[in-house]
């Protein structure tokens, strides 16, 4: 019952997202940069803390786990022409976490493209055992069709409720940059995760002046079978009301693994990949 109570908040925040107004928004691919785990999961990432991806969702979930971690992930739209790669690394074997990360992220029609360039440096630490905040620090350089040389951050506190289960919130690109796909927005997430099974939700949700809220809402799930191969699925759907389903396997080997992801989306064009590569003890 306690469980139920935690997420019923989330869930009943996502559905009221077909309620929003149907007006012009903007694409926000930096809301997008998932690496193949949480791209199979549905996006939903932001309560795990186990990816380099945390750096750019909520930095407090860095501090949940004990561990380095070294990522080179690549993305790819199929059809939609827009394509992401990041490298960072993260440690958390410390009392005081912190990871750092580079993202080049490229979208647009042809001949109207966009390169961009953000690099990411993130800190998290805890308080007695079970409190846990972050923040991080964006550098935005863009290039082409959407130009920005802009400079932001985000917050986040993190809480382990139980040995298996941690919720959070986050603030996002809390400095105005001005930018359409750089605005402010606020997360919340659960997880429920044992090392074998885990269930992850992430809401998201950004106010419009004049407008209803924009709500964003990510799920998916997580099995091991062997203690080595992961099986994932998900479903999200975007702050602009697209809607997508997602699945992907993964080889857990001693020191690292090896992900590899799909997504469909179920109202549109979009059709992504992704494969990540990852270093870790």
């Amino acid at each position: 019952m306690r469980r139920a109570s935690l997420l019923l908040p989330l869930l009943a925040f996502a559905a009221a997202a077909p309620a929003r107004a149907q007006t012009e928004l903007p694409s926000h691919p930096f809301r997008d940069l998932v690496h193949a785990r949480s791209m199979a999961m549905g996006g939903a990432y932001r309560a795990l803390g186990l990816g380099l991806e945390t750096t750019v969702g909520n930095p407090a979930a860095m501090s949940l786990y004990q561990h380095y971690n070294l990522e080179l992930t690549g993305a790819w739209d199929l059809t939609q022409r827009t394509a992401w790669a990041a490298l960072g690394v993260m440690d958390s074997t410390n009392r005081l976490a912190a990871g750092v990360a580079y993202h080049l992220v490229s979208f647009g029609d042809l001949g109207d493209r966009t390169l961009a360039h953000l690099n990411t440096i993130a800190l998290s630490t805890s308080f007695l055992d079970n409190l846990f905040i972050g923040a991080s620090v964006h550098y935005l350089n863009s290039t082409g069709a959407l130009q920005a040389n802009a400079v932001t951050g985000d917050f986040g506190v993190m809480v382990r409720l139980l040995e298996w289960l941690s919720i959070g919130v986050a603030g996002h690109n809390l400095v105005d940059t001005r930018h359409p796909d750089f605005s402010t927005y606020f997360t919340a997430a659960a997880a429920l995760s044992n090392g074998t099974f885990s269930a992850l939700v992430d809401v998201r949700g950004e106010y419009r002046e004049g407008d209803s809220p924009l709500l964003g809402f990510n799920a998916g799930g997580e099995f091991v079978i062997g203690e080595g191969f992961p099986i994932r699925a998900g479903f999200s759907m975007s702050e602009a009301g697209h809607t997508f389903v997602s699945g992907g396997l993964g080889w857990m080997f001693p020191g690292g693994a090896v992900d590899g992801a799909y997504r469909h989306e179920l109202n549109g064009i979009g059709r992504a990949i992704a494969l990540t590569i990852k270093i870790s003890n």
